[in-house]
């Protein structure tokens, strides 16, 4: 998807500043003491609170609550601390590996190559449905997006007919919307693999495999372009959102889905300074942690290029690319707790999955402040005005 990694010009000064963003770490575990508790620290700070604050609870007199909440101080500050310099440490060795990447042909190997014949079949098994099977087959990440996307159409995009483009339509997840309405659309994507994916699932689709930041449509075309999961993988972001501005017709919208570096992790609620730490970044990004710049799947053996953008990078790049926001939310405030909720309500479907989970974003998008630390974005735009009348 997007532009071939070894052909990336590296900033460094865009790399400082984080423009060049997130990875690893986003590894999700399914199992109750993975999403708990992720490592020995939080097991030992999640039991340390509840030890500590028994004395607080049962002895009631002000030394014993002072000296709790001290210790409880004390481990809050030593855990944020030990976080920090491993994120650092993680830091330094993703941004070694990602010049690698670079220098090599590894992304170029990873386009030409195709699965056997196997894992092709078993790719296809996975794919959710959004229908009545059950949830925990599935991610439920990508059942709770399909489900806002369709809400999002229903709400911003309510035509008869129209022109689609889903850019970087991976396995074609999303296309399925647009098929359903009946709407004239292209799926696109540069991974030959994914498109194969698609092909053999819908083979009357149109396709075709195209670099996001060179799309060879005439200008003022598409009445809607989905850029869902696409912009975190591409080495010039504002190049692809320059193109989507060119192919859109005067009136059209963009939908554009990504990861948010100012998520809240299931482990973060943990230490109400991790909390903090997202909350004051909202307004002060340099405090955040630091980015992560390769995503490494352990299940395929692959490491690449994948990002994360806070809101004010999100902004920086529509605006520099004319671009206006119409509409802004985040959605999956649970992050790693959806697997607990699939593990305590086991035959749930992707369908009611989806459907709790959305309910649940909607509660935190009306609450100040918790509307933006969900872990994606979901935005909704449009061509700028404004530029339009200048030129």
């Amino acid at each position: 998807m997007g532009t071939r990694v070894n052909t990336m010009k590296v900033d460094r000064h865009l790399i400082n500043q984080g423009v060049f963003a997130h990875l690893p770490d986003s590894r999700q575990s399914g199992s109750w003491v993975g999403v708990l508790a992720r490592g020995w620290r939080h097991r030992m700070l999640l039991v340390t609170m509840v030890v500590v604050l028994i004395p607080a609870v049962v002895i009631r007199t002000m030394p014993a609550v002072t000296a709790s909440f001290l210790l409880l101080g004390t481990l809050w500050v030593w855990d944020a601390y030990v976080r920090r310099c491993r994120e650092w440490e993680r830091y330094g060795a993703e941004l070694a590996l990602f010049k690698k990447l670079l220098a090599s042909e590894l992304v170029e190997a990873f386009y030409a190559s195709s699965r056997d014949e196997e894992t092709f079949a078993e790719s296809l098994k996975e794919l959710p449905s959004f229908g009545d099977r059950p949830a925990r087959q599935a991610d439920p990440v990508y059942c709770l997006r399909h489900l806002w996307l369709r809400r999002m159409l229903e709400r911003f995009f309510p035509r008869a007919e129209a022109t689609i483009l889903d850019l970087g339509c991976q396995h074609g997840l999303m296309t399925t919307l647009f098929d359903r309405a009946g709407w004239s659309f292209i799926g696109v994507d540069l991974n030959p693999e994914s498109l194969r994916i698609v092909h053999a699932a819908h083979q009357r689709w149109p396709l075709a495999r195209v670099d996001a930041a060179a799309l060879p449509f005439p200008s003022e075309h598409f009445d809607l372009i989905n850029f869902s999961e696409v912009i975190e993988h591409l080495s010039d972001p504002r190049a692809a959102l320059r193109e989507i501005r060119r192919c859109l017709r005067p009136g059209g919208l963009f939908f554009l889905t990504t990861n948010n570096r100012h998520g809240l992790l299931w482990s973060d609620w943990m230490n109400p300074l991790n909390v903090m730490e997202k909350l004051i970044g909202l307004a002060w990004p340099a405090v955040l942690p630091p980015p992560t710049l390769v995503w490494s799947h352990e299940t395929l053996g692959l490491s690449y290029y994948h990002t994360n953008f806070t809101a004010d990078e999100i902004r920086d790049l529509l605006r520099d690319a004319g671009l206006e926001i119409v509409w802004w939310r985040s959605y999956n405030h649970l992050g790693e707790a959806q697997h607990v909720l699939l593990k305590l309500f086991p035959d749930w479907t992707e369908r009611r999955a989806a459907g709790v989970l959305h309910a649940i974003d909607r509660i935190c998008n009306v609450l100040p402040l918790l509307n933006r630390l969900g872990m994606y974005w979901l935005i909704v735009g449009r061509k700028s005005v404004a530029v339009d009348s200048a030129r």
